[in-house]
């Protein structure tokens, strides 16, 4: 059980992130996207995505006015009618982990469920998400996908 969270530490995926790169990089995608930064791990940028899913619903969040909008958002992994952990099919042991997760993982449906569970009862996040130095990345975040969403407007 991760304290900070009250929440078990294998579905805090996003607190796994190796993330920022170098933690100074502005814009966020722009540096995701470095070459130097590439990685095969689709883990990791599964972990990395989750973590910056909840950076921008973060933001988003702080913007929106209450009574105009319930701001949540469901990102579960241990799902096995979904496209996570598609990488485990090029393995080996590939249809044995699929197997595992037809038995003993939940359906899109039952994860998100869960995930709103977590959000309307619980409210944490990773908890790097917290601190300054998240603050300042969620801020980074939300000030890219501004400037990505004028460029493609224009």
């Amino acid at each position: 059980m991760n304290p900070s969270t009250r929440h078990d530490e294998i579905i805090q995926v996003a607190a796994w992130a190796k993330f920022p790169p170098d933690g100074k990089q502005v814009p966020i995608l722009a540096a995701l996207d470095a070459p130097e930064n590439a990685s095969d791990d689709t883990n990791d940028r599964m972990c990395v995505s989750k973590l910056l899913g909840q950076y921008f619903v973060s933001q988003l969040a702080s913007r929106a006015t209450a009574s105009v909008a319930a701001v949540n958002s469901a990102s579960p992994s241990s799902i096995h009618d979904s496209q996570f952990n598609r990488d485990i099919d090029k393995t080996p042991i590939g249809p044995v982990i699929k197997m595992l997760l037809w038995r003993l993982g939940d359906s899109s449906v039952v994860g998100a469920h869960m995930m709103v569970d977590a959000a309307v009862h619980h409210g944490h996040m990773a908890p790097i998400a917290y601190s300054n130095e998240g603050k300042s990345i969620s801020e980074q975040l939300w000030k890219t996908v501004e400037d990505v969403v004028s460029e493609s407007s224009k």
